[in-house]
C-alpha cells in the first residue's frame, strides 16, 4: 500500500471512531497491525498527519487528536486557495 493510501485510510479511520481533540489514538504497532503495513509505513503516516497539524506526538504517553485554532484553520484554508490561483471573492463564496 502507498503512504497516500494508508494516509486515507488512517483519515477514514479516525473520523469513523468519532475522536475529538484531546483523544488519544491507537500505538503505531497496532495500527499497523489493524492495516496490515509495517510499523515504519505507519509511523510515516502519523508523522504525515503530525506535520499537517491534526495530530501530536507526545513523548511516553501516546499520540493525540490536536487541538485546531479556528484562526489557524482559516488561514490555512485561505493559503490553500491563493496558492490554487482562486480570487478573494470566490473565496467569500465558499465560506
Amino acid at each position: 500500500m502507498d503512504t497516500e493510501t494508508l494516509i486515507d485510510r488512517l483519515r477514514t479511520h479516525l473520523l469513523e471512531l468519532n475522536l475529538g481533540p484531546g483523544d488519544k489514538i491507537e500505538t503505531e504497532l497496532e495500527l499497523a497491525a489493524r492495516f496490515a503495513v509495517s510499523r515504519g509505513a505507519m509511523r510515516e503516516a502519523i508523522m504525515h498527519l503530525c506535520h499537517q497539524g491534526l495530530l501530536e506526538r507526545i513523548k511516553n504517553r501516546g499520540t493525540f487528536i490536536k487541538k485546531i485554532a479556528p484562526g489557524k484553520l482559516e488561514s490555512d484554508i485561505a493559503f490553500c486557495f491563493q496558492l490554487s490561483g482562486f480570487s478573494f471573492e470566490e473565496l467569500k463564496e465558499t465560506r
